[in-house]
């Protein structure tokens, strides 16, 4: 039965994990400033990131996004898969949404996510079929933004 393993929060970024039996789905949203300064998608320059400065770098991308966050399924690191990074702008932002999916050999009973970025590391674990934030409060209904 699916369930949402809740939404992880950090500066310029929120993952969102759908779990089901034995495998995830999930859609990470980053701000390309973040990205920018790691990868310099800014080709031209001029201060702003654009699809067309960095669509050729799909692989770059999702290389250093997938360097960066950490899915643990029952005490055990999980690879995780990107099946599609789209472009998108929030509160006048550039960002990209990378929706990720991975699978577990086994029935997954606890997910934790550790999502490592500039501004530190924060990590979380969750018992599949509750919600949690990383104070271990319910965090109510959720959607990534």
């Amino acid at each position: 039965m699916p369930c949402e393993a809740g939404v992880q929060k950090v500066p310029e970024s929120s993952l969102t994990l759908q779990v089901e039996e034995s495998g995830f789905q999930g859609e990470w949203q980053v701000s390309l400033r973040g990205l920018d300064s790691a990868l310099q998608l800014d080709a031209n320059r001029d201060g702003e990131v654009r699809w067309p400065e960095i669509e050729h770098r799909r692989a770059d991308i999702e290389a250093y996004l997938g360097a960066h966050v950490q899915i643990v399924v029952n005490g055990t690191p999980t690879r995780v898969g990107f099946k599609q990074l789209v472009y998108g702008m929030r509160k006048q932002e550039p960002f990209i949404l990378a929706r990720l999916t991975g699978e577990a050999g086994d029935r997954i009973n606890t997910i934790g996510r550790q999502l490592l970025v500039a501004a530190g590391s924060m990590y979380s674990q969750s018992p599949v079929g509750g919600r949690r934030n990383a104070a271990g409060r319910d965090p109510g209904p959720q959607t990534a933004r």
